[in-house]
């Protein structure tokens, strides 16, 4: 015989009822609470760790006379974006290793006082450089003619470049696809790293490459390479500069601007001693090394990722007085968008 047992249905039966209904429903607002909390996580994670937002960059600040300024700190720095402001994380003042790929022009407009002019350029850079840079060299016309990279050890570079000079001097020829010489040094470095760079040394001329000057620039600034040009053009009043001279200098002054180098033009001049020449190159290449070797490695986080290639500011305050000092301040002028 089966036992039953009635449950007397008083005020503690409706109470368990109730509590009964109720717990779904806590349940259910349990589980959305803990669902926005972990989006919301999510969320804060992606915007700290997004590379669309935070970017890395090389600044290099100088005095009115050219001389580096040491000591920033990040507070130093104000950056906007699109009129909003961009936080400036860190301000490292880059001490470790660089890697720059030289351009060496060796095309039909080079021969002649050019081609000296050029190689002199090379030689000063590589010898008065710190040891902290590492060069490849990629010596080209309407395509690479010769390559020296950077697995060569430091005796081994000089000794290939003094081989180099051999041919670049006897060798000069064809037309000028300096384009696609940049794309390619790009290619060479591989891994960006802090303080990339391309040095080109050329008299500015572009006449033969496939690679389009937006597509060059884009590549330098989603890579963070800096493009440095020593160009070498005739003296004033030596002749009127041809349209794919006038054109190509413009281009590379733009381009090397806009990722963060900067264009010097040597004239020819007539000097009455070679070593007045020497120093005059010296005393240019010195300054260009200065801009590749001393910078700051800035992280900034930006307030929205770019859609497109767009500019940016930054400039240098003083943190007591806010105001700014009027330094020379050396940075990519624009951002591109995430690849």
């Amino acid at each position: 015989r089966a036992l039953s047992r009635e449950i007397p249905m008083g005020h503690s039966g409706e109470s368990e009822r109730a509590d009964e209904m109720k717990r779904p429903k806590e349940i259910t607002h349990y589980i959305l609470v803990t669902f926005l909390v972990l989006v919301n996580g999510a969320t804060s994670l992606c915007a700290r760790g997004d590379p669309c937002l935070n970017r890395t960059v090389a600044v290099s600040v100088a005095t009115e006379t050219g001389q580096p300024v040491k000591g920033l700190v990040a507070a130093n720095f104000r950056a906007k974006f699109r009129g909003k402001t961009a936080d400036v994380l860190s301000a490292t003042y880059h001490t470790s290793p660089l890697r720059v790929v030289i351009l060496l022009d060796a095309s039909e407009s080079m021969k002649g006082i050019k081609s000296r002019l050029v190689y002199a350029a090379l030689n000063n850079l590589v010898s008065w450089a710190p040891q902290q840079i590492s060069f490849a060299i990629l010596a080209f016309g309407e395509g690479v003619k010769d390559k020296v990279d950077f697995s060569t050890s430091q005796k081994e570079f000089v000794a290939k470049t003094e081989k180099l000079k051999g041919r670049y001097l006897t060798e000069i020829g064809s037309k000028t696809a300096t384009l696609d010489a940049i794309a390619e040094g790009i290619s060479l470095l591989g891994q960006p790293q802090a303080g990339d760079s391309i040095f080109l040394i050329s008299d500015g001329w572009e006449n033969a490459s496939k690679t389009r000057e937006g597509d060059v620039t884009r590549m330098l600034l989603q890579s963070g390479t800096r493009l440095f040009a020593f160009l070498v053009v005739e003296s004033l009043g030596t002749r009127a500069r041809t349209p794919e001279e006038a054109a190509g200098a413009l281009m590379f002054h733009g381009m090397s601007e806009t990722t963060g180098g900067f264009t010097v033009d040597y004239a020819e001049e007539d000097h009455t001693k070679l070593s007045d020449e020497v120093r005059s190159i010296v005393r240019e290449i010195s300054s260009m090394v200065r801009g590749i070797s001393e910078f700051y490695s800035l992280q900034i986080k930006l307030p929205e990722p770019p859609d497109k290639t767009r500019d940016w500011k930054l400039e240098v305050v003083d943190t007591a007085t806010n105001k700014n000092p009027h330094l020379l301040v050396i940075y990519p002028r624009k951002l591109a968008p995430c690849p």
